[in-house]
C-alpha cells in the first residue's frame, strides 16, 4: 500500500493546465495524478494520500465557514473553525514527518502559516489547556479555554474578516496574541501547501 503504483489519484480537470484549477486541493490532486508515473521511490504513498485528504478537508471546512458566516449561523460556524484547526494539526505533523523532511529538509520553514496556526490546535481544539495543562499559568488556561466559545474571543477586522485570538504565555511573562483570520490565512496555507507538494514531487521523480 505504500507504493505509488498501488494508487489511482483522480484528476478532475485533466483538460486544464494546473495553474487554471482554482481550488488548490483539486489542483494538488491533479498535480500528483499527472506525476504518478514518474515517481521513483518505493514508499510514501499513504503519507501523500493522507496529506491530500487533509488539503481537501481544509478547503471543505473553509467553504462551509464562509457559507455559515454569510448565514449568521455563529454556533455552527465556530465548529467549522475548530474542525479546520484540527486539520491544521494533521498538516503540521505531515510537514515535520520523517517522510517529508527526507525530501524537503526545510519543510517547516516553507510552511510558516501552518507553524503559526498550530498553536490553536495544540491549546484549544485538539484539547484545551485547562483540561490537559502543559505548564501554563492558570490565567492563560482559562483564557485559552474560551477561544471558540464567544466571550470576546474574536474581532471583526478590516473587510468584515473575522480574527480569532489565542493568548499564550511567553518566557518574558508578556502575553503573546496569536491570530487566526480564516479569510486571509486559508489562502496562505493552501498556497504554501501546494508549493510543498511541488517540491516533494521534484525530489521523488
Amino acid at each position: 500500500m505504500q507504493h505509488f503504483k498501488s494508487w489511482t489519484i483522480k484528476d478532475k480537470y485533466s483538460e486544464k493546465p494546473l495553474q487554471d484549477i482554482e481550488c488548490v486541493s483539486d489542483r494538488a490532486n491533479s498535480l500528483w495524478s499527472r506525476n504518478l508515473k514518474n515517481i521513483v521511490i518505493e514508499d510514501g504513498a499513504i503519507n501523500i494520500m493522507g496529506a491530500l485528504d487533509t488539503l481537501e478537508a481544509l478547503d471543505y471546512h473553509f467553504t462551509n465557514y464562509i457559507k455559515l458566516k454569510d448565514s449568521k449561523n455563529d454556533v455552527c460556524n465556530k465548529h467549522e473553525v475548530a474542525a479546520y484547526l484540527n486539520r491544521i494539526g494533521q498538516l503540521y505533523y505531515f510537514i515535520i514527518s520523517d517522510f517529508t523532511k527526507k525530501y524537503v529538509p526545510n519543510s517547516l520553514e516553507l510552511m510558516s502559516k501552518v507553524n503559526e496556526l498550530k498553536i490553536f490546535r495544540m491549546k484549544n481544539t485538539a484539547h484545551r489547556s485547562i483540561d490537559a495543562p502543559k505548564g501554563e499559568p492558570a490565567y492563560y488556561k482559562n483564557r485559552q479555554a474560551i477561544v471558540l466559545l464567544g466571550f470576546s474571543s474574536y474581532l471583526i477586522i478590516e473587510g468584515n474578516n473575522t480574527q480569532y485570538l489565542l493568548p499564550t504565555h511567553s518566557e518574558s511573562g508578556e502575553t503573546k496574541w496569536n491570530c487566526f483570520t480564516p479569510e486571509i490565512d486559508h489562502k496562505i496555507v493552501m498556497n504554501e501547501s501546494y508549493q510543498l507538494m511541488e517540491l516533494i514531487i521534484i525530489n521523488i521523480t
